[in-house]
């Protein structure tokens, strides 16, 4: 989605864990901010709050559009819409060529 968004001529953000520091990320995102967080998860099983780079993406989101995704995402967008951020969920599809 990233080279997608640059393509059209959109600013990119991306919000990753400290433990991503060091590693090459993808050449189409703008704005990196590294969250302090020694997780690779998104929600502590044993405290059922989020991790911070998780909780960090709810707190800065006011509209979220989920587009395929995986646990973590599924885990904020549960949190997002138990706090009634709005939430778009589409089903990824591949591209054609």
């Amino acid at each position: 989605m990233y080279s997608l968004s640059k393509d059209k001529g959109f600013k990119t953000v991306g919000i990753v864990s400290s433990q991503a520091e060091g590693v090459n990320l993808s050449k189409c995102v703008d704005y990196v901010f590294y969250i302090k967080d020694s997780s690779w998860d998104g929600m502590n099983r044993k405290t059922n709050t989020l991790f911070p780079t998780s909780q960090a993406m709810i707190d800065n989101s006011d509209h979220i559009i989920q587009i395929g995704g995986g646990l973590i995402g599924q885990q904020e967008v549960q949190a997002a819409r138990q706090i009634e951020i709005p939430v778009k969920s589409h089903k990824a599809t591949p591209l054609k060529n």
